[in-house]
């Protein structure tokens, strides 16, 4: 649906702390947005993704993760001998950006049969590491690192983080902040947050 018309994805856990217009457009000017490096095997984050219509990136995107499904027989992906090479395999392919393709390499796939759960990820690192319009897309785009928009999660198990996370949300300094679907509401923290949120509706 994003590919087709355009528009916002947002997971669930997602809360917004300024309007779209007023910090989006000028980090999606090429018409493809993603948080930036959420972890040392992945380029992007897809809790949060904007894009214009058919944006080079999307499409290329899109036709890569359809084959990831539809050329392999994931056999073995809930099996026990498949948990075994998830876990084996886990501290290799993850220990940068480059060794993240493996997991959804051909070759591999035939002979392992498993996909990792950060297959969407891995096929974006693909494509980004690929040449071509697709990967200028997201090069020449402003970046916007995704520290800041996890930051209100971090500091829950911080000393002093409900004050820290009071100021930092009222600031109004990240657009989003990207929460956790485990959190438990109902300690001082997490109803301190809420109520953060509360008062920027008001």
């Amino acid at each position: 649906m994003l590919r087709t018309h355009g528009g916002v994805w947002a997971d669930a856990t997602v809360m917004c702390s300024q309007p779209l217009e007023t910090w989006l457009p000028d980090y999606a000017s090429n018409g493809f947005f993603a948080f930036r490096n959420p972890g040392r095997d992945r380029l992007g984050s897809n809790w949060f993704l904007a894009a214009e219509s058919d944006n080079p990136l999307l499409v290329e995107l899109e036709a890569a993760y359809v084959d990831l499904f539809t050329s392999t027989e994931y056999t073995l992906q809930n099996t026990r001998l498949g948990g075994v090479y998830r876990r084996l395999l886990k501290p290799f392919m993850t220990r940068n950006v480059a060794c993240s393709k493996i997991w959804i390499s051909p070759g591999f796939r035939k002979v392992f049969r498993v996909y990792p759960y950060f297959h969407f990820q891995y096929t974006f690192n693909k494509i980004v590491l690929s040449d071509g319009e697709p990967a200028q897309v997201w090069h020449r785009a402003k970046p916007y690192e995704v520290g800041d928009a996890r930051r209100v999660r971090i500091l829950s198990r911080a000393a002093g983080g409900e004050d820290l996370a009071r100021e930092f949300i009222l600031s109004r300094r990240c657009g989003v902040h990207k929460l956790d679907w485990r959190l438990d509401i109902e300690t001082a923290y997490w109803r301190s947050v809420f109520d953060c949120f509360e008062q920027l509706r008001q």
